[in-house]
C-alpha cells in the first residue's frame, strides 16, 4: 500500500501540538511499518535522513503563498495515486482524487466561540463538514472526550470516528539532580517553584486564574515562585504579563520562552507540581509530559485532561481559583502526597506511547486502504 502524508509542518522549530503530533507519528510509523510505502508531501525541502527507505519526500513547488494544499497537492495526487492520503489536521483539500484520513484535534471553535472571529468560526465549520465529515474515509481524534463531542454534534458520522491517544517524547523522564540543578541555575531559579507550561498563550490555558491561585498562596511568605513556559507573544501573553504586575508578583513569576525538550523536562522534574487547569483540551499533552517526568500534576476535572490523568493527578474545577490554590498548597505542604502522585503519574504514562498511537493509526490506514 502507498500512503501519502501531508508533512509541511515538520521543520517548524518551536513545535506545538500539531507539529509534535505529525513528527512523532511519522517516527512511530517508521519504527513499526516496513511493509507499506510512504510519501511525505511538502512545498519545501525537509530533513528526512532519520527515516527508513520506505519513506520518501515529495517536494511540490508552488509559486504562490497560499492554496498549495487546495490545488497543488490534489493535482499531484491525481497522478501519483496513493491508496490514501493522511492529513494530521482538519485543513485538507475540498476535492481529493484519493481516499483520505483526517485528524481533528479539538473543537475549540465551538467550545469558545467568543475567542474566534465570525470568519474563523464559519471557516472551521465549513472545512470540518465538507472535508472531514463528508469527504474523509476515516476521522482520527485524540480522546474519547472529542469523539463524544463530535458524535453528539454529528451523530450520523459516528462510525467513521476513531480514537488514538497520543504518546510523549521519551526525553520527558525523571532527570538526575545534577541536570535539574544546572537548568535551575541557568534560569536563576533559586527557590522552590510551581510550573505552568502553556506552549502558546491562549485564554483556554487559564493562565490568569493560575496567577490568581498562586497569589492566594502568599508566595513571598512561603518563599516560592512560579515558572511560566511558552511563546512570548500574542494578546493573551500581554494580558498575563499585565496581570503579574497588577497582582504584585513581578519578582515571583518567571517567564521562559521556548526550551529544548531535555531542559524543559529537567525544569518539570525540579518543580513542586505542574499546574495545568486548562478549560479545554483535545488531549492534554502537557499533563502526560509532566507525569512522565515524575512531577505531581494539578489539572482540570473536565474532558480530556481528566481522561488522560485518570486517578494520577489532583483534579480541580478550572473555574474555581480557590480550588486550584488549595491543590497547589496541598502539594507544597505534603511531601508524602507529592511522592504518591509522582508514582501514580509514572505508572499512568505506561498506558501511552507514540508507538501505540502509530500502531492504532496504521490499523485505520489498513482498514481504509482495504475498502
Amino acid at each position: 500500500m502507498k500512503i501519502g502524508i501531508w508533512a509541511k509542518c515538520l521543520d517548524i522549530e518551536q513545535k506545538t501540538g500539531l507539529e509534535v503530533y505529525t513528527e512523532s507519528l511519522i517516527r512511530g510509523l517508521a519504527k513499526i511499518d516496513s511493509k507499506n510505502d510512504y510519501l511525505l508531501y511538502s512545498d519545501h525541502p525537509l530533513e528526512t535522513g532519520y527515516l527508513p527507505k520506505n519513506f520518501k519526500l515529495k517536494v511540490l513547488p508552488w509559486p504562490f503563498p497560499k492554496l498549495w494544499t487546495q490545488i497543488r497537492l490534489p493535482w499531484e495526487l491525481a497522478s501519483s495515486k496513493p491508496n490514501l492520503i493522511f492529513f494530521p489536521s482538519f485543513a485538507s483539500p475540498l476535492l481529493l482524487p484519493v481516499k483520505s484520513v483526517i485528524t481533528i484535534h479539538d473543537l475549540f471553535v465551538f467550545d469558545f466561540p467568543q475567542h474566534y472571529s465570525l470568519m474563523e468560526r464559519l471557516t472551521f465549520s465549513f472545512w470540518v463538514n465538507q472535508t472531514a465529515l463528508k469527504g474523509a474515509s476515516a476521522i482520527i481524534v485524540p480522546s474519547e472526550y472529542i469523539k463524544n463531542l463530535m458524535t453528539k454534534k454529528w451523530p450520523d458520522f459516528e462510525n467513521k470516528i476513531f480514537v488514538t491517544h497520543l504518546g510523549y517524547n521519551p526525553e520527558y523522564r525523571p532527570r538526575p539532580v545534577q541536570e535539574i540543578e544546572r537548568v535551575k541555575r541557568q534560569h536563576k531559579l533559586k527557590t522552590a517553584y510551581f510550573i505552568h507550561v502553556v506552549g502558546g498563550y491562549v485564554a483556554r490555558k487559564n493562565s490568569l486564574r493560575v496567577l490568581e491561585a498562586f497569589k492566594m498562596l502568599n508566595p513571598a511568605q512561603k518563599n516560592i515562585t512560579m515558572v511560566f513556559v511558552g511563546r512570548d507573544f500574542g494578546p493573551e501573553y500581554q494580558k498575563t504579563q499585565k496581570a503579574v504586575c497588577e497582582l504584585g508578583l513581578k519578582k515571583l513569576v518567571f517567564f521562559l520562552k521556548y526550551l529544548p525538550t531535555a531542559d524543559l523536562a529537567a525544569l518539570l522534574c525540579g518543580a513542586i507540581a505542574s499546574v495545568y487547569p486548562s478549560l479545554s483540551e483535545g488531549f492534554g499533552l502537557p499533563v502526560l509530559e509532566a507525569m512522565a517526568c515524575g512531577v505531581p500534576v494539578v489539572t482540570s476535572n473536565l474532558g480530556a485532561m481528566a481522561e488522560v490523568a485518570g486517578q494520577a493527578a489532583l483534579l480541580v474545577n478550572p473555574h474555581n481559583i480557590a480550588e486550584i490554590a488549595k491543590a497547589m498548597e496541598t502539594f507544597w505542604k505534603d511531601a508524602r502526597l507529592r511522592k504518591k502522585y509522582q508514582t501514580l503519574g509514572l505508572e499512568r504514562t505506561k498506558h501511552f506511547s507514540w508507538q501505540k498511537c502509530a500502531q492504532e493509526t496504521l490499523k485505520i490506514f489498513e482498514t481504509v486502504g482495504a475498502k
